[in-house]
């Protein structure tokens, strides 16, 4: 993410040991350990004045009073160098995650491994630095830089788009990614904000396919649902086709759609085969005009031709229009000729129901 050109200078020692030096300037051990309590420099998180005092059972004024006479002090040190190199190598690492930024600052010897980004973030402060970044969490993770609303953004995204096509790709994402971050740092601040959420679950080793298991209403779930209740065995091939018939077309790859049956709870992936258990009976799936029509099929047969299943739709009140959604997009239903309709893989039962076809005359040669 960072250039080598860009990289600060390593600060010649841990920046928790100038605070330490700094801190010994204070006159007592208590006021020392009171001020690094509140400023997050004992290697916990800063906290208030008021919890501060409670460690040493002082009132929250006493702990004001002690830290207002400790600032000057600490503020006559100058300027603090190891604390510059920090805050110039944090600067240069916008929109990762602050664990990350933090293990690296110990790593590379700017720090010991105590001091939290907040802790630095107070010490700026302190020394009257402006400080450089900032810090915003989105699903209990702190980022460094302003990833607040592009994350929620990145989130709202991800969500709509499993809802619909039951997965997501993570470059669809990179679109809400700040420009400035360019392909590369976009796919990152993408992938950082997903692994925000614990339901994540990725469907491929190249970490762009991703499915949200909490999201309610997933329509790929619910339409290989179905399509299992009536095959318990389906051949991967032939559920990718009846879950792809939809007005909205739904964007996901075969293997992607193998991958996403792998972490259904009542699905399993059997070689070139998705086997169902433990699913609701169709009709407990079903509703509304599918259900009638469905119904239909399932009592002559599997297959009719039109002219007579729109008869029978019609009689049971069904709606031109609403047999023709069905016909046309449900997943369960599948066009075999041009008047024949039934339901997935009743390819038998349509061959029983075509009309014979007329042979054609061989013609007959003009002398």
């Amino acid at each position: 993410m960072v250039s080598r050109r860009d990289q600060p200078k390593r600060a010649t020692a841990p920046v928790e040991a100038e605070l330490a030096e700094i801190l010994g300037r204070l006159d007592t051990a208590r006021n020392r350990k009171l001020v690094a309590r509140h400023l997050g420099w004992d290697g916990r998180l800063p906290c208030s004045l008021q919890e501060a005092g409670s460690h040493f059972g002082l009132t929250r004024e006493r702990a004001r009073q002690i830290y207002a006479a400790a600032l000057p002090v600490l503020r006559q040190s100058g300027r603090p160098q190891a604390l510059d190199a920090v805050l110039d190598f944090v600067r240069k690492r916008q929109h990762e995650r602050v664990l990350d930024v933090e293990q690296e600052l110990h790593r590379q010897g700017f720090t010991e491994g105590r001091l939290s980004l907040q802790g630095v973030l107070r010490a700026a402060l302190v020394f009257g630095r402006t400080p450089p970044f900032q810090l915003h969490a989105i699903g209990g993770i702190v980022f460094v830089g302003a990833v607040s609303k592009v994350g929620q953004t990145v989130l709202n995204s991800a969500m709509k788009s499993v809802a619909h096509h039951g997965a997501a790709r993570v470059s669809d994402l990179c679109l809400h990614a700040p420009r400035t971050l360019g392909r590369a740092g976009g796919r990152y601040l993408v992938r950082q904000v997903l692994q925000t959420r614990a339901d994540i679950r990725w469907l491929d080793e190249s970490g762009e396919w991703f499915w949200l298991t909490a999201v309610p209403r997933n329509r790929v779930v619910i339409r290989v649902q179905k399509v299992l209740a009536l095959h318990p065995r389906i051949a991967l091939s032939m559920l990718h086709r009846a879950i792809s018939r939809d007005y909205k077309p739904v964007n996901i790859p075969e293997a992607i759609l193998r991958s996403l049956c792998s972490h259904v709870p009542w699905c399993r992936v059997a070689s070139h085969h998705i086997e169902a258990g433990g699913l609701p009976r169709l009709e407990q799936l079903l509703s509304g005009a599918e259900a009638v029509i469905c119904g239909i099929l399932r009592g002559h047969g599997g297959a009719l031709p039109l002219p007579r299943l729109q008869q029978l739709c019609f009689a049971t009140g069904v709606k031109r229009p609403n047999l023709w959604r069905v016909l046309s997009f449900s997943p369960l239903i599948q066009r075999f000729d041009k008047e024949i309709y039934g339901l997935v893989g009743a390819e038998e039962a349509a061959r029983q129901v075509a009309p014979p076809r007329k042979r054609s005359l061989p013609k007959r040669r003009v002398a």
